[in-house]
């Protein structure tokens, strides 16, 4: 209805948005993370085409399997004698079966987009990797930091 209203695809650039945040989230913040995940679930259920991602569901054996966890969760959560520490794995569960679900479930992406989210993880892995070389070469004594770099590379090197 969304994108009717506006003439473009909306939620899926929305959705390519949220993918982005939650790429960036991973390597800078949880709460990026959560934000990103929250947007992704939320897009997902706003979309509303039930029907296509009953369709896509239906057709794919590992979408079937992470409801099937999904369903397990619940089905122990609601067997626990304990309710809070349930409810607390249920918390902690459902992001992670919620997300390939929604990301599954819906419109594939284009391999543009794809690479584009692809090349943003891996750009916010290594400026974190980098940022934290450069907190430990300032904080720890620069012969330290160079001996474990050398250790680091022999056994990257002999290893390829």
């Amino acid at each position: 209805m969304f994108d009717q209203w506006l003439k473009i695809p909306a939620h899926y650039y929305l959705r390519i948005t949220a993918l982005i945040i939650l790429a960036v989230g991973v390597s800078v913040s949880n709460v990026l993370m959560s934000i990103g995940a929250i947007w992704i679930i939320s897009n997902w259920l706003i979309e509303a085409k039930f029907s296509d991602y009953k369709s896509r569901i239906l057709r794919s054996p590992e979408l079937l399997l992470i409801l099937c966890f999904l369903a397990w969760t619940m089905l122990s959560a609601a067997w626990s004698d304990d309710f809070w520490f349930a409810f607390k794995d249920v918390r902690i569960k459902l992001p992670l079966l919620a997300i390939p679900l929604a990301l599954g479930s819906g419109k594939p992406l284009e391999k543009m987009y794809f690479h584009l989210f692809f090349l943003c993880l891996l750009g916010w892995c290594f400026t974190r990797v980098y940022t934290t070389m450069l907190h430990l070469i300032f904080m720890i004594n620069h012969k330290i930091f160079v001996r474990c770099l050398v250790l680091f590379l022999k056994f990257v090197l002999q290893r390829w």
